[in-house]
């Protein structure tokens, strides 16, 4: 059997500069996101238990000290503070006793003089705010800029010390 020359040079080329085989085989995997109904305070995500800050003020206003009436309030929303969450998101508050609380809620003059008020979910003082129990706010309306219900009301006594009473209610927000 006789060896072409050429042929054996043009095989040994080839086997010397030849690159190897690449496979092609094709592959899959899985891409994924989980989206979950939440809320954002002011276009952010708080940190768990993260304080909100000063949510407003429930402004009773300046009546004689001989006043006897019954005067209610509505919590005056901080602009600052914007509550937003996904529709139908399940959002609850509790409303603490506040500062001066013994057996009800009380705002303060001074270490003797107190005032007791109430708080409730409803302008017209009905569906009153317990101490500390979870409540539902809806969020179904007002997604975009959810209102916390909180409304006050005070039996002024007719014989109060002149003076500015105040007390701090501490508002936990959950979702």
């Amino acid at each position: 059997m006789r060896i072409d020359p050429f042929r054996a040079f043009v095989g040994w080329l080839l086997a010397a500069f030849s690159v190897p085989c690449l496979a092609v085989t094709p592959g899959e995997f899985q891409v994924s996101a989980q989206i979950e109904a939440g809320c954002l305070v002011n276009a952010g995500i708080p940190a768990d238990g993260a304080d909100l800050g000063d949510l407003g003020i429930l402004d009773f206003g300046t009546h004689s000290s001989l006043s006897t009436a019954t005067v209610q309030a509505s919590l005056i929303r901080n602009a600052g503070v914007v509550l937003s969450c996904t529709p139908g998101t399940e959002l609850a508050m509790q409303v603490d006793g506040g500062q001066n609380f013994n057996g009800n809620r009380r705002l303060r003059l001074d270490a003797d003089t107190l005032l007791s008020y109430r708080i409730f979910r409803q302008a017209n003082c009905t569906d009153e705010i317990p101490v500390s129990l979870d409540l539902q706010i809806d969020t179904t309306n007002s997604s975009d800029n959810v209102v916390i219900p909180i409304h006050g009301c005070v039996v002024l006594p007719g014989n109060a010390e002149p003076g500015t009473y105040q007390d701090t209610l501490v508002v936990t927000v959950t979702w």
